[in-house]
């Protein structure tokens, strides 16, 4: 087996959380092509806002990148319980993707998964992050997990500025009953 010891405590190892990482990975390019309505998105930037999809980007790339030096957890109930959320992140992640793309160009999705969440591909990576959090049992990864989902608030008041502006009274009534 492949092993490099990098320090004490952090190694790179084939038993190690990359595979998750990768898969996220491999599941959001693979969406972002085959749907191309998810990638032309565009919405009104403050400064505020643009200083936090740096701070955003940023956490996103260190967020996926840790997990090759993490290793699962030793506790089996934590590791499959952290699997089994992280898949359930991947189907929430998807299921925005896919009930966005599908939508009509000149409104708002509002069904599906979109019926539950306002911001469903949000909700799933940070879903993803707390998956990852619990297969590895870091409390730390958990708290810049939690830090990073702070920061997309601030994303997601700014998309829901724009879309109240461009969608007006019906996309208030939507955020009046859709809370998350």
């Amino acid at each position: 087996m492949f092993e490099a010891n990098l320090s004490e405590n952090l190694t790179l190892s084939l038993q190690n959380l990359w595979s998750l990482s990768a898969m996220y990975l491999l599941v959001s390019t693979i969406s972002a092509f085959l749907i191309p309505r998810y990638n032309l998105q565009k919405f009104l930037l403050t400064p505020k806002v643009k200083h936090h999809t740096i701070i955003g980007k940023i956490g996103y790339y260190l967020l996926l990148a840790l997990p090759v030096f993490m290793p699962f957890s030793s506790l089996k109930l934590l590791e499959y319980t952290g699997v089994i959320v992280f898949f359930i992140g991947i189907l929430i992640y998807l299921a925005g993707i896919f009930y966005f793309s599908i939508s009509e160009h000149d409104k708002f999705a509002d069904e599906g998964i979109f019926r539950i969440f306002k911001h469903p591909v949000y909700v799933g990576f940070f879903v993803i992050l707390l998956g990852i959090s619990f297969a590895s049992g870091s409390v730390i990864y958990l708290a810049f997990s939690i830090l990073y989902f702070f920061n997309n608030r601030v994303l997601q008041k700014s998309e829901e500025k724009y879309c109240v502006k461009k969608y007006g009274q019906d996309y208030e009534n939507y955020i009046k009953h859709v809370k998350f």
